[in-house]
């Protein structure tokens, strides 16, 4: 999709909603840069950031008017990124979207004003309009991606958690958690599970609990009871061949795991005093982790599970808790000087930065 053509895709994707001309400058929305380890400069918000061995791939977003965000998906070339960028679609809405790439395509979900689509197009680019695989139904939270198949949170009596195909777009469901209370929500998906956090109001818990991905069974495991969680901030797992790792993503947060058949008792402390804790990446035995250092104020830190304590920063100032990407050599990040917060209505500067990653063999 040529970029001179976003405004309009803005205004035309209102549908039925009654929308004001735009008149924002998207022709040159990424620049390059001479700085070390900076590989473009975007005018945008990076809000999610991912990496695979050519490309980048990012959801970004920015102000069109006093009340709404833009949002746009994108990607480019790891070695010229200002030269090679496309732009795969583009809404007047930030909401609660996911994306990913899977061999040759990229796949995306969109929930509009109601309802939700999935849509692909091929990684170099969509020929037309983006093919529509699955219209017309709604998720409460923000979805998740295994491949193809995408999966997401329906609230009903306690909550129902469905697939769809985004190659057969037929659904099924894979969970219904009817003990819980409808704001379940943070769903992921590692290896043959897709994992979830239930609240519950009377007595007041936060649990970690998980079901079969592939709906062969509806046995809902619990992996935890002690979970610290607050509603405003993102809440981040991850997995390797024998635990199931989570951030407790309070003021006086911490990361924590359990065995992946779950917990007997308490959970174990990974690494504490932490504000914050949000996303979490693995790379074999070094953990990424993202936490604020002040409000709204996001870094990222990295460790060695096997003594994990707390490090200086790698990247700080990060456009948002989830901008943080590994490939075989790098870190990747977004950053920005700008206020990030919720109360922020500014266009934001982003640049996407690289790093090598940590060597813990060198002296």
């Amino acid at each position: 999709m040529n970029i001179r053509n976003i405004a309009s895709l803005l205004m035309l994707s209102c549908g039925g909603l009654a929308c004001r001309a735009t008149v924002v400058d998207l022709d040159s929305p990424i620049e390059a840069s001479s700085e070390p380890g900076v590989l473009a400069i975007v005018h945008e918000q990076i809000r999610k950031l991912t990496a695979d061995d050519q490309r980048l791939y990012w959801m970004g977003s920015l102000p069109v008017d006093g009340q709404t965000n833009a949002w746009f998906l994108r990607s480019c070339e790891k070695q010229n990124c200002a030269a090679t960028v496309i732009t795969y679609d583009a809404q007047p809405y930030v909401t609660n979207n996911g994306y990913a790439v899977v061999g040759d395509q990229i796949i995306w979900a969109y929930l509009g004003a109601a309802r939700a689509r999935v849509s692909s197009c091929p990684i170099s680019g969509c020929v037309g309009a983006p093919h529509q695989v699955v219209t017309d139904f709604y998720y409460a939270s923000a979805p998740a991606f295994d491949g193809s198949e995408l999966y997401f949170l329906f609230p009903a009596s306690g909550v129902s958690i469905y697939r769809t195909s985004a190659q057969r777009g037929d659904q099924q469901l894979v969970a219904n958690d009817s003990a819980t209370s409808p704001g379940s929500q943070n769903l992921a998906i590692h290896d043959a599970y897709a994992y979830w956090l239930t609240q519950n109001e009377y007595p007041a818990q936060v649990s970690l609990r998980r079901a079969r991905k592939d709906g062969s069974s509806l046995v809902i495991e619990t992996i935890s009871d002690d979970v610290g969680f607050s509603n405003n901030h993102d809440f981040g797992t991850a997995t390797d061949t024998t635990s199931i790792y989570w951030t407790n993503n309070v003021l006086a947060g911490s990361i924590r795991r359990c065995p992946l058949t779950g917990c007997d008792g308490s959970s174990e402390l990974v690494l504490a005093s932490l504000r914050t804790p949000q996303n979490l990446l693995l790379d074999g035995p070094e953990l990424y982790y993202v936490h604020e250092t002040k409000p709204y104020v996001y870094a990222v830190a990295s460790c060695e599970l096997s003594a994990c304590m707390p490090s200086d920063p790698l990247f700080d100032h990060l456009t948002g808790p989830d901008v943080v990407a590994l490939d075989d050599q790098y870190l990747y990040a977004a950053t920005t000087e700008q206020e990030v917060g919720p109360s922020s209505a500014e266009r934001i500067t982003a640049r996407i930065r690289r790093l090598p990653k940590p060597d813990r063999n060198s002296p």
